[in-house]
């Protein structure tokens, strides 16, 4: 079966599944830096070894603010993804879906699934206007 013939294509599931891992790596960065905050919490601050950590910790949360901004813009590009699928999906008539094989009951889940997802990514408006012209 041709990419065409999918009610959902493969690269759409791919980048999900990407979007998925990046919000992974990023809460597993955050736990690090967590880490680190209570373990310097506890220390001396003029101990070399706690002065290492601290810039340790400083290098993390840099690295982890921008992963922060770069996952929002991912977010917003899966946002608009999303948007795109529903309303190709939406333009399908019961004859296209037919052709295709696909039963109208998958279809009004896989549609409600996808209005979801979409009112999950949905950015800020501030966001939205800030990505729109980047």
């Amino acid at each position: 079966m041709q990419d065409k013939d999918m009610l959902i294509n493969v690269d759409f599931i791919k980048n999900g599944n990407k979007l998925y891992e990046f919000s992974q790596g990023l809460i597993n960065l955050e736990n690090d830096i967590n880490d680190l905050e209570s373990t310097i919490e506890s220390q001396d601050k003029n101990n070399i070894f706690v002065r290492k950590l601290m810039q340790e910790h400083d290098k993390k949360a840099d690295i982890y603010n921008q992963a922060i901004e770069i996952y929002k813009y991912l977010k917003y590009e899966r946002y608009k993804e999303t948007l795109a699928m529903i309303k190709k999906l939406e333009q399908l008539t019961k004859d296209d879906l037919q052709k295709m094989q696909v039963p109208l009951d998958l279809y009004n889940k896989v549609l409600d699934a996808l209005k979801e997802n979409v009112d999950l990514l949905k950015p800020k408006l501030k966001d939205r206007i800030r990505y729109k012209f980047m």
